[in-house]
Order: C-alpha cells, then sequence, then structure tokens
C-alpha cells in the first residue's frame, strides 16, 4: 500500500510538471521559471554559475529585457547553440526554453550563505516583473596567518628560537582548530589560547596563537610547512611555510674536499675551501692537525678565511681510517676559539 502511494504520487508530480510545459495555441506568452536557484557549497573567491532556465508556455513569443542584478558581477548571457554570450534581450518562442546565466565571486563570512538575484521584466501580462535567486548554501574557506610565513633566518647552533603566529577566522562563530602539523620534524609547533584582547581585523579574529620552534642542536636547513586544518576550510588547508638555517661558529663552504678535480688539463689536487663566522671577526687559524701528503695555505678576509688545501696523492692514506683523513683546525673568532675538521677524499 505504502508502495503504491509512492508511485501515485510520483505520477501526480510527473503531471503537473507535464501539464505546466504545455503551450496554449493561443493566448498571450506565459512565463515559466523557477525561482531559486540552490548552488550548494562554494569557496570564498570561487566564481559562482547561476543558471536559470526560463520557459515559455503560452501561445506568443516571449521578451525577456531589463536585466538587474544584486551584484557588481559583468553581463547576463544566453546560451545559444552550446554557448553563452552576453545579451541586453532575449525572445523565447512558444514551448521553448532558453538558459541564462549570471556569474559572481563567492565573498562572505565562512559557515554562512550568500544570495545574489537576477531580475528582468518580461511581457507575459501575468509576470510583467520576475526575479531569481543564486543561493550559495554555505561558504567555505581557510582561515589566514599572520605573519603569513614565519621565517627564522640564519641561528646559531644551539640557539633557542620561537617565532608566534596568530590564527585568524573571519567566520561569524569562529572556528575551532582542529589540528597542527608539520612537515619537517626540526620544526615543532605548541598552541597557545588567545589572549583575549586582540582586535578584529579585517581578516578575523584570533582563534588560536602558534608558537614555533626549530631545532638547533646541529647545523641544518630547515624548510617546512606547518598545515592547520579547521571544520569548511575548503579545498586545501592553510599551509604556514617556516625556514630557517641553523649554522655553526664557523662554516665551510665546501664541508668537504674531494680530490683531485677533473679538468680539461687534467686532474688537479688541490682546492679552495671558503670558511665563515656566524658572527665576528676570524683572527686566526691554526692547523691541528694534517694527513699525510697534505698541505695547508691560509688567508684571512675579515669575518672569512680562504684555505687552499693541496694533497700529494702518493704519501695520501686514502684507504685509511677516516680521522687519518681529517684536517683539524682551531679558528679563533674575536676572542672565541672553535674546532673545525675538513674530512679529504682521494677518488679515483
Amino acid at each position: 500500500m505504502r508502495l503504491y502511494a509512492i508511485l501515485l504520487f510520483g505520477l501526480v508530480v510527473c503531471q503537473r510538471f507535464e501539464r505546466g510545459l504545455e503551450t496554449s495555441s493561443a493566448g498571450p506568452p506565459t512565463l515559466a521559471y523557477p525561482t531559486s536557484v540552490y548552488l550548494g557549497a562554494l569557496e570564498r573567491g570561487d566564481q559562482a554559475e547561476g543558471t536559470v532556465e526560463v520557459g515559455n508556455v503560452g501561445g506568443a513569443p516571449l521578451v525577456i529585457q531589463d536585466f538587474r542584478k544584486t551584484c557588481n558581477c559583468g553581463n547576463i548571457e544566453a546560451e545559444e547553440n552550446g554557448a553563452f554570450s552576453a545579451v541586453s534581450e532575449i525572445q523565447v518562442p512558444p514551448g521553448s526554453r532558453r538558459l541564462l546565466r549570471m556569474r559572481f565571486v563567492v565573498d562572505g563570512p565562512p559557515g554562512g550563505a550568500v544570495r545574489q538575484r537576477l531580475g528582468f521584466r518580461s511581457n507575459d501580462p501575468n509576470h510583467p516583473v520576475a526575479e531569481v535567486e543564486f543561493l550559495v548554501e554555505r561558504v567555505v574557506a581557510k582561515p589566514t596567518a599572520w605573519p603569513e610565513m614565519v621565517a627564522f633566518d640564519r641561528v646559531l647552533v644551539g640557539t633557542p628560537v620561537t617565532q608566534i603566529t596568530e590564527i585568524r577566522d573571519r567566520a561569524d562563530l569562529p572556528r575551532a582548530v582542529k589540528g597542527t602539523e608539520a612537515t619537517d620534524p626540526a620544526i615543532t609547533v605548541e598552541r597557545l589560547r588567545p589572549k583575549g584582547d586582540e582586535a578584529e581585523t579585517e581578516n578575523g579574529r584570533v582563534v588560536m596563537r602558534l608558537a614555533v620552534t626549530i631545532d638547533t642542536s646541529r647545523p641544518r636547513e630547515v624548510n617546512g610547512l606547518i598545515r592547520i586544518t579547521m571544520p569548511d576550510e575548503g579545498r586545501a588547508p592553510l599551509s604556514i611555510p617556516v625556514s630557517g638555517r641553523v649554522e655553526a661558529p664557523v662554516t665551510c663552504l665546501p664541508p668537504e674536499v674531494f680530490l683531485p678535480r677533473k679538468t680539461a688539463a687534467g686532474p688537479v689536487y688541490a682546492a679552495v675551501v671558503k670558511m665563515r663566522s656566524f658572527a665576528g671577526r676570524i683572527e686566526e687559524v691554526a692547523v691541528q692537525a694534517l694527513p699525510p701528503g697534505v698541505s695547508v695555505e691560509t688567508t684571512l678576509l675579515g669575518m672569512e678565511a680562504q684555505l687552499r688545501i693541496a694533497l700529494q696523492p702518493g704519501e695520501f692514506p686514502a684507504q685509511g681510517d677516516v680521522s687519518q683523513r681529517e684536517v683539524r683546525l682551531q679558528v679563533r673568532v674575536e676572542t672565541r676559539v672553535h674546532e673545525v675538521v675538513i674530512p679529504v677524499v682521494q677518488v679515483p
């Protein structure tokens, strides 16, 4: 019995729909159109395409003109032969339909709705003025970060460093942060409560503060992202770039020497290493230990020094212990002395 009722209801709806499309052989034009078009959930900043079908179920040509919009969003377009083009007026023969399109940019607080309306006039005596509402049922958008990126630049090894970034949200009802994830294991993120006295900005109110720390226990390059997830964030979560370079008190470039170097003139058993201090003038470079067959010449250049490392292949222990193939130096930067080790590798 219940199945019969459902089928009967569907039959009645279909019959009513078909009767609504029936045309009168005589009489004035009759406009048939929906008053609302639902566009679902869209991301803030997207271009929504509101398309509406208008039909003529009367007995004379229908003229639609004088388009009005509630947004500053370009021309109204009509479809013809599979393509849309700008129009100021369209005609719909009896028993026919035409598609109209209005495009607009989605803007508004996350979680809210956006409504834009298209109005027009027609020569239907019963509907001289008509209006269609396009409804974006929910705006989705990711939050913003301030500052937008965390840059530590150069950091001396062993120095604790932390920066604070704020997560801001434009939603009418601020959303809670669901998760934070760092893509680089050297990045640590601690979630802090908002202070409570931050003023609301054009990017919304502060919903969370993040304390971002990088591991400075050894020299390294830090380059990663902090991904923030929260409800209705859109196609991709908020990503905050984090960068920095942890440096030793004295850095050597290259950090190790491979000899000989291949050149057009033949193998060269010498290389130049550039030494740079993190801060301060290099006052002295003292050789503490050299592998057999290796010599070092030093030139001081303020905060930098230049080393020329040469190798005698017959004397160098190419297969010896690693410690026997290292140049060990003591570098005095102003009043501090630092130990520097440069490995030397003989290649075939």
